[in-house]
C-alpha cells in the first residue's frame, strides 16, 4: 500500500505528536499535513488531496461539525475519523449521523491503526459498489433491452430500466406507478398468454413472444424472458426478466417465409414439369428395347434407363420435400395396418425384392388420426430403405406398430448391412449417402425426419455393421 496522505485537524502539537507516534509504531507509512483553521483546511482538501482526515472536535473558533460540513461539500470519498477527548454518547451518535466514519478517544489510541485500515477498506468497498451501480445504471440506460423486477407479493416494481421508453414508448415512472400497465399494452390477441391461471402457474424460466400496442398505436413484437422466484410453500414472490424488441426480426422472418413459399412453389412446378420429359424418355427407352437387338445399343439403352430412373427418384424426392413444408391440419383416420400391407405388397410382386421376408405386428385398436400422405411417405421411405440395404441371404424386415399412452411407436428393423456409427448423426442430412454404391437420391431419410418433426414426433436410429438397423418412430396421438 502506498503511503497514506493524512490531513490532521488538531490545534495541540503534543496531541498531534502522539497520534503520529502511534501510527508509526503500527507500521503504517504516511505523510501528514496539520491545520486548525477553516481556510487552511479548505485549501488542503484541494491541494493536498488527502486519503484520510483525522479531526479533533474543538479547535478554537473551528470545530468538527464545521469540518464535516465542508468535507461533505467537497464530495471526497475518503474516511473522516474523529479523534477527541471525552464526549457524551449523544455527541458520538450525532457526529456519526453527520457523516463521520468513526470516532476515538485520545486517552485510548490503541484502536487507531485498525480503525484507519477498516475505514479505508470500507470506503474502497463503497467506491467499488458505487462504480458497479453506475456501470449497471449506464448499462440499463444504453442498451435496448428492458430489464424489470416485480415484487408479486406487494405488487410493486423493484426495478424498471430506462429502456422501457424505447420498447413501450413510456417512461419507467409510469411502470412504477402502475404495475399492471405492461399488461394493458399487450395486443388483445396475445393476452391469453398472460391469463392469471396460466401466468401465475409458471414453475421455471419461460420465453414468450407477443405483440404490444404503443401509445402512438404502432404495433411492436417483443420477446420476454421471465424468471420466477419462489418463497415458502413454493409461493411466487418475485418475477425478474428482460424484454427485447424483435419487430425487425419478425418482419425479416415474414419476408423470408414469403420467399421460401415462392421458392417452394417454383421448385414444385419445375419438378412436375421435368417429370413429363422423364416419363417420355422412359417410354421411348422401353419402346426401343422391343425393336433394337444390337447388344451394344441394348447396353446403352439400359444405362440410359438407369440414369433416367435415378433422375425420376430425385424429382420425386424434391416433390416430397416441398410437400413436407406444406403439411396442414387436414388429418384423417388411417388404418396403418392396411398402409403397411400395401407397401409390402409392392415389394412382394417385384422380382428383385420378392425374396425379402416381412414380419408385421400392428397393435392399434382404433384408426390413427394423421396426415395420410405424410404417414405413407414415412413408412414407405423407411421400409424401402430396409429393403434396399438387405443382405444377400435370408433378408428380413420386421415392422412393428404399438400404441403407447400418449403416442404410437413404429419400429422398422432389418438384418441388412447396417450403418457405421460415424454416419449415425449424418444419416438424416439432405443428399447424404453412407454407401457410395447406393442407388437412392439421398433424400429419403431427410424427408422422413422433416415429416416427423412437422408432426411433432421423433425418430431414433440403432445400427451396427452387418447386424442390421432399427428405426424407431414416435408420433403423438
Amino acid at each position: 500500500m502506498k503511503p497514506l496522505k493524512i490531513l490532521l485537524l488538531e490545534d495541540s502539537e503534543s496531541d498531534a505528536d502522539i497520534l503520529e507516534r502511534v501510527l508509526r509504531k503500527s507500521g503504517i507509512e504516511f505523510s501528514v499535513k496539520q491545520t486548525d483553521t477553516r481556510e487552511d483546511y479548505k485549501q488542503m482538501l484541494m491541494d493536498f488531496k488527502p486519503d484520510l482526515i483525522l479531526s479533533d472536535h474543538s479547535m478554537g473558533p473551528f470545530n468538527s461539525f464545521e469540518a464535516l460540513k465542508i468535507f461533505k461539500e467537497s464530495a471526497l470519498e475518503i474516511p473522516f475519523i474523529l479523534v477527541t477527548g471525552t464526549v457524551s454518547e449523544e455527541y458520538a451518535v450525532r457526529v456519526l449521523k453527520e457523516g463521520a466514519d468513526d470516532y476515538l478517544l485520545k486517552n485510548n489510541l490503541t484502536r487507531l491503526p485498525n480503525a484507519i485500515l477498516h475505514a479505508l477498506k470500507e470506503k474502497e468497498a463503497e467506491r467499488e459498489k458505487k462504480e458497479a451501480n453506475e456501470n449497471l445504471r449506464l448499462l440499463f440506460q444504453n442498451i435496448g433491452e428492458f430489464f424489470f423486477s416485480i415484487d408479486t407479493v406487494n405488487n410493486k416494481y423493484h426495478l424498471a430500466s430506462d429502456s422501457c421508453i424505447k420498447i413501450y414508448g413510456l417512461p419507467k415512472e409510469n411502470f412504477y406507478n402502475d404495475t399492471s400497465l405492461w399488461l394493458s399494452l399487450v395486443h388483445p390477441e396475445d393476452k391469453h398468454l398472460f391469463e392469471e391461471e396460466n401466468f401465475k402457474s409458471i414453475t421455471e424460466t419461460i420465453w414468450l413472444e407477443y405483440r404490444i400496442i404503443r401509445p402512438d398505436n404502432s404495433i411492436c413484437w417483443v420477446e420476454s424472458k421471465i424468471v420466477p422466484t419462489f418463497g415458502d410453500e413454493k409461493k411466487l414472490i418475485r418475477i425478474d426478466g428482460v424484454t427485447s424488441d424483435i419487430t425487425s426480426r419478425k418482419n425479416a422472418e415474414k419476408k423470408l417465409e414469403v420467399k421460401c413459399e415462392e421458392l417452394s412453389t417454383l421448385i414444385y412446378h419445375l419438378s412436375h414439369d421435368l417429370k413429363g420429359p422423364v416419363a417420355s424418355t422412359a417410354g421411348l427407352v422401353n419402346l426401343s428395347k422391343t425393336e433394337i437387338t444390337d447388344p451394344t445399343a441394348t447396353k446403352y439403352l439400359s444405362m440410359i434407363e438407369q440414369s433416367n430412373n435415378a433422375l425420376n427418384r430425385i424429382l420425386n424426392g424434391i416433390i416430397q420435400v416441398v410437400s413436407v413444408e406444406t403439411i396442414n391440419d387436414s388429418f384423417t383416420k388411417l388404418n396403418l395396418k392396411n398402409i403397411v400391407e400395401d407397401i409390402i405388397n409392392l415389394h412382394q410382386i417385384n422380382p428383385e425384392t420378392k425374396k425379402v421376408q416381412f414380419i408385421t405386428e400392428v397393435d392399434i385398436d382404433a384408426d390413427f388420426l394423421c396426415h395420410e400422405q405424410s404417414i405413407h411417405s414415412v413408412l414407405s421411405n423407411v421400409i424401402n430403405n430396409a429393403v434396399s440395404f438387405r443382405r444377400a441371404t435370408d433378408p428380413l424386415v420386421n415392422v412393428s406398430i404399438k400404441k403407447l399412452s400418449d403416442s404410437i411407436c413404429i419400429k422398422i428393423k432389418d438384418n441388412g448391412h447396417g450403418i457405421e456409427k460415424k454416419y449415425h448423426e449424418k444419416i438424416f442430412d439432405v443428399f447424404f449417402k453412407a454407401n457410395e454404391h447406393s442407388k437412392g437420391s439421398g433424400l429419403g431419410l431427410y424427408i422422413v425426419k422433416r415429416i416427423i418433426e412437422k408432426l411433432n414426433g421423433k425418430i431414433t436410429l440403432e445400427s451396427n455393421p452387418e447386424k442390421g438397423t432399427t428405426f424407431t418412430i414416435y408420433l403423438p396421438l
